[in-house]
């Protein structure tokens, strides 16, 4: 089984942006790489070997790697931090040092943010929610989550609290929303360009009437926020086995008939 490549020493050196204190390549050295020998020797053979972009501003974890449960603890002593990317990855069962990096280490400022619970078998994105809202005004651009269940009443707040970004994405995540929900407050100006329901649940096999509620509960929902029909420009339904004639109905009685569609396959 091929194991995912760690960033690498100049990676992070890259990535990170330090507004209040110099770290140099020792201070990095000492808390990323505080492993046995070995794995310190690879990782400087891969990057002589060009094996990992030092170009690279991304980072990616999965706290269920013992280096990377030791780096997130050390990283709370940097009290400053920016990156451009940053993926969490198996979230699959409770595990405390995702609670230590959303609490205490998470960067202050992220332009691209993803949160992957899994594509097999989804979670209930309850118990990681009130920490995804609590660094929600820490992403500047994007926001991705995959493979939750999500409902109603947490689009609603997970939609306002990330108005501000330009791409809002559900990737295979389960939606649960038998009731529309009012967003003409909570999405007050926001910025939303892009909403992605890639791959997404909606409990929905054809286009019959009785199979569209979730969809209508939705779409009237988006459209109760005059700002968000003035700001969206491209909605993504892809593999969603929703019809196009279905969509573009829904989208048309409620504002957004100028959306661009992504349509279902």
């Amino acid at each position: 089984m091929e194991l995912q490549a760690q960033p690498s020493l100049h990676q992070l050196e890259t990535c990170v942006k330090v507004k209040d204190m110099q770290i140099n390549h020792i201070i990095f050295k000492d808390l990323y790489y505080n492993a046995d020998s070995s794995e310190l020797e690879l990782s400087q053979r891969d990057l002589i070997s060009g094996k990992l972009d030092a170009r690279s501003k991304e980072l990616s974890f999965c706290f269920e790697e013992i280096r990377d449960q030791m780096f997130v603890k050390k990283l709370c002593s940097i009290s400053h931090f920016d990156v451009d990317s940053l993926t969490l990855s198996n979230i699959q069962k409770i595990n405390k040092y995702y609670d230590i990096f959303l609490d205490f280490s998470f960067p202050n400022k992220v332009n691209w943010f993803c949160i992957e619970a899994g594509y097999t078998k989804k979670q209930y994105i309850a118990y990681y929610f009130d920490r995804i809202i609590k660094i929600s005004h820490k992403i500047c651009i994007n926001m991705v989550l995959c493979g939750f269940i999500i409902k109603g009443d947490q689009l609603k707040r997970l939609l306002s609290s990330f108005k501000h970004c330009k791409l809002f994405e559900l990737f295979s995540c389960k939606l649960s929303i038998p009731n529309s929900f009012n967003l003409s407050q909570a999405m007050k100006n926001t910025k939303l360009e892009t909403l992605m329901f890639y791959h997404c649940d909606f409990r929905l096999e054809n286009c019959m009437s009785e199979d569209r509620k979730e969809l209508n509960s939705l779409i009237e929902g988006l459209g109760t926020s005059e700002s968000l029909i003035s700001s969206l420009k491209e909605l993504d339904i892809r593999d969603c086995k929703i019809c196009k004639k279905t969509i573009l109905e829904l989208l048309e009685q409620n504002g957004f008939g100028n959306v661009k569609i992504l349509e279902g396959r």
